[in-house]
Formats: structure tokens, sequence, C-alpha cells
């Protein structure tokens, strides 16, 4: 007559199911506004969006990313899922005559 398995001890148990409550219980749901991410990067604001967005993905949370991309650039679809791409008439610069205001609109 074989001996059932050992079983662990009332606390290992309790420890990995207080683990794993901890594990799902720090994931978040992340909206990331920015205007350069995956197309048409020109700056290192976008390098930056792409690097954050990746190690909180490696993190185990999800995100959403509204970005803008050039007008004449824009792909019929993004490459990534989760991200809504907002196309913009001026690219490629950052001061006051850059389409602030028109990603301001595409986002809201």
């Amino acid at each position: 007559n074989p001996s059932p398995p050992p079983r662990a001890p009332l606390a290992v148990a309790q420890f990995n199911e207080k683990q794993n409550f901890q594990k799902h219980r720090n994931k978040m749901k992340i909206l990331m506004i920015t205007m350069e991410f995956e197309v048409g990067t020109f700056s290192g604001n976008g390098i930056y969006a792409q690097s954050l967005v990746r190690a909180l993905r490696a993190h185990g949370h999800q995100l959403h990313v509204l970005c803008g991309c050039p007008a004449d650039e824009a792909p019929s679809s993004s490459k990534a899922s989760g991200v809504t791409l907002a196309p913009l008439p001026v690219w490629g610069r950052l001061d006051q005559e850059s389409s602030w205001r028109e990603f301001e609109e595409a986002v809201t």
C-alpha cells in the first residue's frame, strides 16, 4: 500500500497563495500619452517612451499608448497592439510650431 506524497506544510501553502495574490494584485492598467512612440521617432522623448512601455509590460502591467505620427507616414494600423495613432500635420518639432494642438484634440 503506497503512502501518499508528502504535503507542503500549511505555512508554505499559505505563503505561496499570498505571493500569488500579491503578484496579480499589483498589476496596473496604464494609459501612456506621448507625442512620439513607434512611427517617426525623432527625439529622446520617443526613445524614452518606448523603453518605459517595454519595461512596464515586462513587469506584467497592461498598457495602452496614445501617440502621434507623421500624417504622411501614418500606417493603416499600428505594429503593436495597444497603440492608437494620431496622424499629425507637423512632425519633427518640439517647439511652439509643432502639432501639439492637433495632438491634444486627437487624444481627448
